[in-house]
C-alpha cells in the first residue's frame, strides 16, 4: 500500500466504494449510504429504515448528526395537492438504485419517477423526472418544528428548530409551480406518539415535460446565509457540472491511497472503509462565520470548525489515519476542540453538531491531542489544549 501516488489508468478508486456495506445493523443501528462531499456538512441518505426497507418515506436536505436525526425533507409524487396520496411512502427497487459518494439515483416503481441528487458544501441539488402528461407535485417538510415561508411559485425558505438550535434552508424550483402550505401527522407506533410537521406542497403544470429541479442552500447561522450559500455555490441551473465537480473531489480524496494485489472484493471493502473515513468530522464554517452550539453565539474565523465526532471510536484509528493523510486538515479539527473548550468550559466529549453528548466514559480526545503532539501536528493552542486535557 502506497500513499498520495497517481490513480491506476484503469479503474477508479472511487468505483470500489460501495456504501451499502453495513446497510444491516443487527444490534445497533446500520450504517447509512450517505451522499456527500468529504468532511462537509450536506449529508443525505434515503430515509428508510434499513436496506431492507423497500419504501421510502423522504429525503432529507441534511442531517443533523450520525445517527441523530434529519432535517427538512423533500418526495416528489405524481398526483394532484388535494389527493392525500403526499402522505404515503413509496416503494423503489434496489435493482434501480444507484449509490455513489456524489451522486444518488433511485426510481419509484408505482409513481414512475425518478429521483436525483448530487452535493455541494453547504447546498444540495434534486432532480425530479416525472412520467409524461403527469401530475407534478414536490413536497417539502419540516420533522421537528418550525415553518416555511413561500416567496414566490418558484422559492421557499423554511427554518427548523431541534435540540436547541436552528437551521435554515432557502432553496428555488427551476420552473415556477402553485405553492401551499399544509401540514402532516407523523405517528410512531412503538412510542405511541404523534406530532404534526409543517408542509409545503408545490404542484407544476402538467404540461411541463422537463425534469422538476430544486436546488437550496443549509445554514446554521440565519436565513441571509442560506440563500447566500447557495448563491454562492450553485448560481446556475447544472446539475451534471455539480456531479462532476463533487466526483472530482472524491476522486482525489480516495486517489490519496494505492493499493497493490488482492482482489476486487478486498478494494471494495478497504475503499469503501476510506469512504466512511470522511462521513465525520464536518466542517460548519461558512464564509468566514460559524454557529457553536457551545456557547449559542455567531463566531468569525477564517478556519474551519468541525463537529460531530463520536472520538471514544474514532481515537483508535480514523484520527491516526488523518494525521498521516492530511495533517493540516486533523489540525484543524483540534483546533476546534480548543474552541469548544473555550466556549463550552470542558472538552466535549462526543462533539455534536447541537450539543456535547457524553454518551461514554472518559475523554478519549486527550489521547488524540498525545498522538498528534508525538507527530508534530500542533497548528492550534497547544497550552489551552493541555489545560482541558487536565481539566
Amino acid at each position: 500500500m502506497t500513499a498520495c501516488t497517481p490513480q491506476s489508468e484503469t479503474k477508479s478508486n472511487l468505483s470500489y466504494v460501495d456504501p451499502h456495506i453495513g446497510g444491516m445493523g443487527h444490534l445497533l443501528h446500520p450504517t447509512r449510504p450517505n451522499v456527500q462531499l468529504p468532511n462537509q456538512m450536506i449529508r443525505m441518505h434515503p430515509f428508510r429504515t434499513d436496506y431492507l426497507d423497500d419504501q421510502i418515506s423522504f429525503f432529507p436536505l441534511t442531517i443533523m448528526s450520525h445517527r441523530k436525526g434529519e432535517l427538512f425533507g423533500i418526495m416528489p409524487y405524481a398526483c394532484p395537492a388535494d389527493d392525500e396520496m403526499w402522505k404515503d411512502r413509496q416503494m423503489y427497487d434496489h435493482d434501480l438504485e444507484t449509490v455513489r459518494p456524489h451522486y444518488y439515483s433511485t426510481y419509484f416503481v408505482d409513481s414512475d419517477i425518478r429521483t436525483e441528487f448530487t452535493p455541494g458544501i453547504s447546498t444540495g441539488y434534486y432532480k425530479f423526472t416525472f412520467p409524461e402528461e403527469s401530475n407534478k407535485l414536490v413536497k417539502l417538510q419540516i420533522n421537528q418544528g418550525g415553518e416555511w415561508q413561500i416567496i414566490s411559485g418558484n422559492s421557499i425558505s423554511g427554518v427548523e428548530v431541534f435540540m436547541g438550535m436552528k437551521a435554515y434552508v432557502y432553496g428555488e424550483f427551476n420552473i415556477s409551480g402553485n405553492g401551499t402550505l399544509n401540514q402532516q401527522t407523523r405517528v410512531n407506533t412503538r412510542r405511541k406518539t404523534s406530532k404534526s410537521e409543517p408542509l409545503a406542497l408545490f404542484e407544476f403544470r402538467t404540461e411541463e415535460d422537463q425534469p422538476v429541479e430544486f436546488k437550496y442552500g443549509i445554514s446554521f447561522i440565519d436565513a441571509e446565509q442560506a440563500r447566500a450559500n447557495l448563491e454562492k455555490e450553485i448560481p446556475g441551473w447544472d446539475f451534471d457540472a455539480l456531479e462532476d465537480q463533487a466526483e472530482k473531489v472524491w476522486s482525489e480524496k480516495l486517489g490519496a491511497i494505492q493499493v497493490k494485489g488482492g482482489t476486487d472484493a478486498q478494494r471494495r471493502t478497504f475503499y469503501t472503509s476510506l469512504y466512511r473515513c470522511y462521513e465525520r468530522m464536518v466542517n460548519i464554517n461558512e464564509d468566514g462565520r460559524y454557529y457553536s452550539a457551545y456557547d449559542h453565539q455567531v463566531h468569525e474565523s477564517d478556519r474551519p470548525f468541525y463537529v460531530d465526532d463520536w472520538v471514544w471510536d474514532t481515537y483508535l484509528a480514523q484520527h491516526p489515519l488523518r494525521m498521516l493523510l492530511d495533517p493540516r486538515e486533523e489540525a484543524d479539527m483540534l483546533n476546534s476542540y480548543v474552541n469548544m473548550y473555550e466556549q463550552y468550559g470542558t472538552l466535549p466529549q462526543f462533539p455534536l453538531l447541537y450539543k456535547d453528548d457524553p454518551a461514554m466514559h472518559g475523554f478519549h480526545s486527550t489521547i488524540v491531542f498525545l498522538d498528534a503532539w508525538r507527530k508534530g501536528i500542533r497548528d492550534y493552542d497547544v497550552e489551552k489544549a493541555y489545560g482541558g486535557m487536565k481539566k
